[in-house]
């Protein structure tokens, strides 16, 4: 009896042994991945620094400093600008090293290898025309096929740059053509110019800086090239961008707002992908009438009930509508609604009961001749007792299109939002202008924003990495303290799902 005893108590040590042992493993794994999530948490489009580099003495980049500096500071996505270095002197005057113009261009594999060993990802940032000139933007000048030809070749050796952008996109397209550029770019174009750098690294993507008018009303540039672009650089410039107010660095109010209206008109509400339905405005005369409908043929129960639609329209706030949305069954209209002020996205209709069985929705968008632009995304059709009807254009839908309208399928874009820390060209003399209480207020309100989901990254416009208030355009020293604490509470944050693949 007491040999027996003694067994099962040996047993019952072992085992106990088993189940502690267990459990240190267990929580040492659980270490062990909190450590590695702490260390990779980040927004999808990460946390960026947008140009102004370290510089050696002779102007030209310091590369190991810079890459430095952005490690310390808690960026893993810097964007690389490529300037034309002639236009920024004719503009800022003799601060500008004309002589280096090749260098930007030159030093950019060894700033990505460098880059890479400090697990920092690279956009390369081209300007547009606008901001340079084509025999001093060098070495490609206005052919932007060549530039991204080059930038994927280079990109192929250095996988860690995942990007090309384009400053200023919205103000560089070929609506916007009363300024004596003659290059501007059309869709057409950035589908070529995608395709020169994926020949050479087929994962690059191409983003495009727009700001609040580029999404609104009858400056919107975005709904026509929103299909050409893997993302969107939204850069906040000022309250009520979207309604044309002047831009400035002094007024943080309005990045909440402005920003999930932004957020909304670039996503489908709730099935993706939609339809998207433009109306161009028209800078001569009255402009055309236009008119846009889809069918679909579907099945009505027999006690219907309720039909819904889902919509958003592009229009600002203070802009009127004027256009008009209808549904019908077998081409009896159940409800037509005329859009003139900012109201309910959703339309509802009751079906009538002899309408039960197999019918053809048609659903139908139409504009009079006005000068107005707007852009309508169709999402999601609902009916009583049926599954919802997504709006996917590879289902059985059919579109037309008469006059002005064109209509699209589209998808939800992703979005980084750019906050300034160095002040805009035309507040050099402006008292506060991109001080650390305004880059405080814009950066709380955009943490707040990536934690909602309605920003996939962030990006620092000109963070002052030399504490040095040298020349105009230089940021405050200080916005650097804020934007590292913004940064590692981003990381910190349990609310954000975790870094994966970039979502371009």
């Amino acid at each position: 009896m007491r040999a027996c005893l003694s067994e099962t108590g040996r047993l019952r040590v072992v085992a106990g042994l088993a189940i502690l042992l267990v459990g240190v493993l267990v929580s040492l794994l659980i270490m062990q991945s909190d450590q590695q999530q702490d260390a990779e948490w980040s927004p999808p489009a990460g946390l960026g620094s947008y140009g102004a580099p370290l510089l050696t003495e002779d102007g030209r980049m310091d590369i190991s400093g810079t890459v430095e500096a952005l490690k310390e500071t808690g960026v893993d996505r810097y964007y690389y600008l490529i300037p034309d270095r002639q236009h920024l002197a004719d503009r800022l005057g003799g601060s500008v090293p004309t002589h280096l113009g090749l260098s930007d261009w030159e030093d950019l594999p060894r700033f990505a290898e460098e880059a890479a060993e400090a697990d920092i990802e690279v956009v390369v940032y081209l300007v547009p025309p606008l901001q340079s000139g084509p025999g001093t933007y060098r070495p490609y000048g206005w052919d932007y096929v060549a530039w991204f030809r080059a930038i994927g070749k280079v990109a192929a050796a250095h996988p860690n740059i995942v990007a090309i952008a384009i400053d200023d996109l919205g103000s560089a397209t070929d609506l916007r053509a009363d300024d004596g550029i003659h290059l501007r770019f059309a869709p057409a174009d950035l589908v070529e110019m995608r395709a020169a750098a994926r020949a050479e690294a087929p994962r690059l993507d191409v983003l495009g800086v727009m700001y609040g008018q580029d999404f609104a009303g009858d400056t919107a540039t975005f709904p026509r090239f929103r299909n050409v672009l893997d993302g969107v650089i939204y850069a906040f410039a000022g309250p009520r961008q979207v309604s044309h107010a002047p831009q400035n660095t002094t007024d943080p109010e309005g990045v909440i707002e402005t920003t999930r209206f932004i957020r909304s008109v670039s996503s489908c509400q709730t099935s993706d992908p939609c339809w998207q339905v433009t109306f161009p405005a028209s800078t001569h005369g009255p402009g055309e009438e236009g008119a846009a409908q889809i069918t679909h043929g579907v099945e009505i129960p027999g006690r219907p009930g309720k039909l819904s639609m889902t919509f958003l329209d592009n229009a600002p706030p203070d802009q009127s509508r004027q256009y008009s949305i209808s549904i019908s069954l077998d081409g009896r209209a159940l409800v037509t609604r005329r859009i003139q002020q900012r109201s309910a996205s959703v339309l509802m209709a009751e079906v009538p009961d002899d309408l039960a069985g197999h019918r053809t929705l048609t659903i139908r968008v139409h504009r009079a001749a006005s000068p107005r632009g707007v852009a309508v995304v169709l999402d999601q059709v609902s009916l009583d007792g049926a599954a919802p009807l997504g709006l996917t254009p590879n289902g059985p839908w059919t579109r037309q299109t008469s006059g002005a309208a064109s209509m699209e399928s589209v998808s939800r874009v992703p979005l980084i939002g750019m906050f300034y820390t160095a002040r805009l060209g035309v507040e050099q003399d402006s008292p506060g202008a991109a001080d650390a209480p305004y880059v405080r207020a814009v950066t709380g309100d955009m943490a707040q924003l990536v934690r909602e989901g309605a920003l996939d990254g962030l990006v620092a416009y000109r963070l002052n990495f030399s504490g040095s208030r040298a020349g105009p355009l230089v940021g405050d020293p200080r916005n650097l303290g804020v934007v590292d604490d913004l940064y590692a509470s981003l990381r910190a944050s349990r609310s954000l799902r975790r870094r994966g693949p970039s979502p371009f």
